[in-house]
């Protein structure tokens, strides 16, 4: 049950990613992932990140699933990245951690599936793998919120993209890519280089 107490902090999670983080959550987000959070908070809906390993991207991702799923209307969160184990291994279990970290007020609402999750707002989070032949998997997601975290996106297929950029029928959505820039061409390298006008770009070292 949310209390009377509580009521105001949620009117402002919704309204920023960074108070929810902070306050809500109770991390300490480093210079790099506090950038993103606050480019989210500022409406930029297009975001790539080039990182490496133990940067905290899979935690940032987290706090963005959580976000969402908690305080965005008729949210849709599809996650994909090129092999299931960095999604069910590592993804969902991070969403795991930090839904535990939630109050006692909001904790039940959040529902961390072996594949999906579910809240109680009827938001959800799906996760499916980003195959070259089988892109149909991505199709048929609609939402008022439609948010898209693409995890290690340099090696997910453009054919994939291109499922992803066609379900963005609506003025309200958010990407958010992120991968070891280990390949020169491809969609995540384009992000950074010749439509790098379309995204906003981030470094996490």
């Amino acid at each position: 049950m949310i209390t009377k107490e509580l009521l105001p902090i949620i009117a402002t999670c919704k309204n920023s990613i960074e108070f929810f983080v902070l306050k809500i959550l109770k991390a300490e987000p480093s210079k790099q992932q506090l950038a993103v959070l606050r480019d989210i908070d500022a409406g930029y809906k297009d975001i790539a990140i080039k990182s490496g390993h133990g940067t905290g991207k899979t935690a940032m991702m987290s706090w963005v699933i959580l976000w969402v799923g908690l305080f965005k209307l008729d949210a849709k969160i599809p996650t994909t990245a090129p092999t299931a184990p960095q999604l069910v291994r590592l993804l969902l279990p991070e969403v795991r951690k930090w839904s535990d970290k939630l109050p006692d007020e909001l904790i039940d609402a959040v529902t961390v599936k072996n594949d999906s999750i579910a809240f109680a707002n009827d938001n959800v989070c799906v996760a499916r793998t980003a195959r070259k032949e089988a892109p149909e998997g991505l199709q048929g997601f609609h939402a008022t919120f439609l948010t898209w975290i693409i995890d290690e996106a340099s090696g997910v297929p453009n054919a994939i993209f291109e499922v992803i950029d066609g379900s963005l029928t609506g003025n309200t959505h958010l990407r958010l890519m992120t991968a070891n820039p280990t390949r020169a061409d491809g969609y995540f390298f384009d992000a950074f280089h010749k439509n790098r006008e379309l995204w906003r770009c981030h470094t996490f070292n």
